[in-house]
C-alpha cells in the first residue's frame, strides 16, 4: 500500500464513522443503506486492487470498520465526561494499579502512569487508525514477498 495511494485511501475511510452511527453501520439485522453499500463496496474495492483475495478483503474490512467505529466511539479515553471528571478517574486508576504488588504484576505497576492519564483523542485516534493501517500494509508485503518467491524459477 505505501506509495501506492491506497493507504490515503483508507485513512479517508476511516474518517466516515462518527459515533452516532456506529451501530448502524455494524448491524447485521436489517438489511444496508446506501451509504454502508457504497463505503463497503469502495473499501472492498482497495483492498482487492491492493491484492487481497476476495474472503481477506471482506474479513478486513469487517475487522477495520469494527476498530474504526471503536477508535471513534471511545476517542476521548473510554470516560465519558469533562476533563476534571476524567482526570479524578485517572487519579483513582494511578491509586488501583500503582497499588499492585509488584512482583505479580510487574508489567501493570509498570504501566500505571500510561493506564492513568487522560488519553488524548486525537492521539488515540491516530495511534490506532496508524497501528491498523500498518498491519495492513505489513500484510501486504507479506503476500507480495511470498507471490514473487514461488514465481521465481529455481
Amino acid at each position: 500500500m505505501a506509495g501506492t495511494g491506497k493507504g490515503i485511501s483508507l485513512r479517508t475511510a476511516a474518517g466516515i464513522a462518527r459515533p452516532s452511527r456506529g451501530r448502524k453501520l455494524l448491524s447485521r439485522r436489517s438489511l444496508p443503506s446506501t451509504n454502508r453499500l457504497k463505503i463497503f463496496e469502495t473499501s472492498l474495492g482497495i483492498l482487492r486492487n491492493a491484492g487481497f483475495e476476495p474472503r481477506e478483503a471482506y474479513l478486513i474490512f469487517e475487522y477495520l470498520l469494527n476498530q474504526v467505529v471503536s477508535l471513534v466511539v471511545t476517542g476521548d479515553g473510554y470516560v465519558q465526561g469533562s476533563v476534571e471528571e476524567r482526570q479524578v478517574w485517572g487519579a483513582k486508576l494511578n491509586e488501583f494499579y500503582g497499588g499492585l504488588p509488584q512482583q505479580q504484576y510487574p508489567w501493570l505497576v509498570e504501566a500505571t502512569p500510561s493506564i492513568a492519564n487522560c488519553i488524548d483523542s486525537d492521539l488515540h485516534f491516530q495511534f490506532g487508525t496508524d497501528l491498523l493501517l500498518a498491519g495492513l500494509e505489513a500484510m501486504e508485503a507479506s503476500k507480495r514477498a511470498y507471490a514473487k518467491s514461488i514465481s521465481e524459477p529455481r
